[in-house]
């Protein structure tokens, strides 16, 4: 089991330990609080440990920024060495104590390093850092981004745009189809229900169909073959508007 201290505010990413061949894997850790540092305590099968936190305590005052690094540790510390890479867009890095080797780091920004010796269990080192910044210039570069692999000339940027809008069609072409399907037995149900309602208001309520003498134009009854004002035999309705006998 290892106890490390950080920052009381600081905000741990994770907790790696490397096997003998430098393979990274990721220990499972607690936290607890300590007065102005948070404890950390986990596992690990390997000396080659890196702890990755965020620590929000950087000081903004207009263009200048200011960070002091603090490391406690219940181990002695044989030779501590402290790296820092300067942001991108910043000026040069001014700390105290003096941080003397100036490198280049993986991504082309300036790293300065010192080596502190030993440090003894339970003693407190500090490390202040200033550099200005002006986060209105915008024309530094940023880090470059490399593929994972080679990119093929041959992978066309027109296949995607054509495989998109084949897909768009295709489903243009069957939400139509759809549509005109459901329009179709729409109307057809429509046209269904109409002429059931039709025919069953006839069987119904054949009492509501009307005639009138073509001669004299006088109401008659459904069942009347002569007017019964004039005498005038009545013409016959269609067979689909001839209203069911009541007699048969």
């Amino acid at each position: 089991m290892f106890t490390f201290e950080i920052p009381a505010d600081a905000v741990v990413l994770n907790v790696i330990n490397f096997t003998p061949n430098d393979r990274p894997f990721e220990l499972v850790f607690q936290e607890t609080s300590l007065g102005n540092w948070k404890v950390l305590h986990f596992t690990a099968t390997n000396h080659h440990i890196r702890i990755e936190y965020q620590d929000p305590n950087l000081v903004k005052s207009q263009h200048l920024r200011s960070y002091d690094f603090r490391w406690l540790s219940i181990y002695p510390v044989s030779n501590l060495i402290v790296y820092v890479r300067q942001p991108l867009g910043a000026g040069t890095i001014h700390s105290e104590p003096h941080l003397e080797n100036l490198d280049t780091g993986v991504d082309g920004n300036p790293v300065v390093s010192s080596s502190f010796g030993n440090i003894p269990a339970g003693e407190l080192f500090s490390l202040s850092i200033e550099y200005h910044k002006d986060p209105s210039d915008l024309s530094y570069p940023a880090l470059s981004v490399s593929p994972a692999s080679p990119i093929e000339e041959t992978s066309g940027r027109a296949y995607l745009p054509v495989l998109v809008i084949l897909w768009m069609l295709l489903l243009s072409v069957a939400i139509i189809i759809v549509v005109v399907f459901y329009y179709l037995g729409f109307r057809k149900k429509r046209a269904d229900q109409l002429n059931y309602i039709g025919r069953n208001e006839v069987i119904i309520n054949p009492e509501r169909l009307t005639f009138f003498c073509q001669e004299c134009g006088m109401r008659t009854g459904v069942d009347d073959n002569y007017c019964r004002n004039c005498g005038t035999e009545l013409l016959k309705p269609t067979p689909f508007e001839q209203p069911p006998n009541k007699k048969s």
